[in-house]
This record gives structure tokens, sequence and C-alpha cells, in this order.
């Protein structure tokens, strides 16, 4: 399995437009989030690729403190690129339209 990186200008970018999620599991610090997402991309619940866009996966974990939500981690090349919530209508439509 080739290593992820996980940025810290893209944790900074993830704190701060998606901060939902952050701010829901107690978060505080780059590390933290790092830590976190390194579990989600090595423990997913499921990973799809990209239709559209080689070299994109969707790494995607459920989180009990998001009721139906699920965790959207974006990897590009092996670094990820953001985090966000995805709710079931949203899941749907990715699985349809967007993943592989």
């Amino acid at each position: 399995m080739v290593a992820i990186k996980i940025p810290k200008k893209n944790v900074e970018h993830i704190m701060k437009r998606h901060s939902d999620w952050v701010q829901m599991l107690g978060l505080k610090s780059v590390a933290e989030v790092q830590v976190f997402l390194s579990r989600v991309v090595s423990q997913p619940d499921e990973v799809h690729s990209d239709k559209h866009a080689s070299g994109v996966k969707y790494f995607l974990k459920r989180l009990q403190e998001a009721g139906d939500k699920l965790l959207c981690v974006v990897v590009v090349r092996e670094e990820v690129k953001t985090a966000y919530l995805i709710n079931r209508q949203k899941y749907i439509k990715y699985r349809a339209r967007r993943w592989a």
C-alpha cells in the first residue's frame, strides 16, 4: 500500500472550510486532524475511484456523531486534498455519476 500524505496546508483548508465535522469530533489541532484522516484512509468503510479523473479516490467513513452522513476524504495521487460530510442523497448522486 502506498503511504498517503496529509499536508498541513490541506488540513488547514479542511479546518477552515469544512469545520462542521472537525468541531463535531472535538478535533482542535492540525496534528489531531491529520491523525484522524490517517485512520480514515487506512480503515475506510468504502473506497471509490473517480470515473472522470484518474488518480482521484474517495475514502468514506460512517461517523456515529454525524447521523446519516458520511465523511468523504478526497485523495488525489496519494495526497489528501479535502474532507467533507455527505448525506445519503449526495452519496446516491456520486455513486451514480462520479464513482467507478
